[in-house]
């Protein structure tokens, strides 16, 4: 008899299906919305989206750090220069030294294999 027994096959592909749904809604919920971060003067703020291969962060629509291929560059603000870092252990973008202009939009977008992109609000006070 050839009959095979696929319901627990189909079952898990489901799973599998339903989990990627899952994370697509979120992920795309994400990018709609602005998160609020919150930091002292003087102190670090690190952007909560993981920036693992290549992507960019963005202050007041201008890119100020930049990862491709693993390789960033931090250095594209002078007014960043020495307080923008990008971790490779962890994908994440911090910024240190906080001062109150510092306050603003910023976008942190990852393009490459953990894709995504979120808006930030930053109030330094």
């Amino acid at each position: 008899n050839v009959y095979r027994d696929t319901r627990k096959e189909n079952e898990s592909e489901m799973e599998v299906a339903g989990i990627a749904d899952v994370y697509k809604i979120f992920s795309s919920a994400g990018e709609s919305s602005v998160q609020d971060l919150i930091g002292a003067v003087g102190d670090s703020v690190t952007f909560p989206i993981s920036v693992p291969v290549s992507g960019n962060i963005i202050y007041n629509s201008n890119t100020v750090g930049q990862v491709l291929n693993k390789q960033s560059d931090t250095e594209l603000s002078e007014k960043f220069v020495n307080r923008l870092q990008w971790v490779s252990q962890s994908g994440f973008f911090t910024l240190s030294d906080l001062r109150t202009d510092d306050s603003g939009l910023y976008t942190v977008e990852s393009t490459k294999e953990q894709k995504g992109k979120q808006d930030y609000q930053l109030e330094v006070y």
